[in-house]
C-alpha cells in the first residue's frame, strides 16, 4: 500500500456507528451534509431510540401488508428526519 495512503486512512469499528458529519466538516457538494451513514444489514434494535426503532417497524409492517401508501410516507420520514434512505432496510430484530 503507498505509505501516503496508509497515513491518510481511516480505522473504523465494524460494531460502531461512523460519526455525523457536522457543518464545519461540511461534505462539498453532498446533498445532506449531515447524514449519518447506516449500514443497511444493521439489524440489532440497542442502538437506537424507541421513535426510531417504531418507524423502523411502521415501515416493515406496511411493507408486508402491502400499504404502499404508508411504506411511501414512512421513507419521506425518514429522508426527511434522519437524512437516510430505508428502501432497502431488513426488519430490525428484536
Amino acid at each position: 500500500m503507498n505509505k501516503k495512503l496508509a497515513t491518510q486512512a481511516e480505522v473504523t469499528s465494524a460494531f460502531e456507528p461512523l460519526p455525523k458529519y457536522s457543518l464545519e466538516t461540511s461534505m462539498g457538494d453532498c446533498k445532506n451534509p449531515l447524514r449519518e451513514y447506516l449500514w443497511a444489514g444493521q439489524t440489532s434494535r440497542f442502538l437506537f431510540d424507541p421513535l426510531y426503532l417504531q418507524r423502523r417497524d411502521a415501515l416493515t409492517n406496511a411493507a408486508y401488508l402491502g400499504q404502499w401508501n404508508k411504506v411511501f410516507d414512512v421513507l419521506e420520514i425518514a429522508e426527511k428526519e434522519y437524512f437516510q434512505s430505508w428502501i432497502n432496510c431488513p426488519r430490525l430484530s428484536k
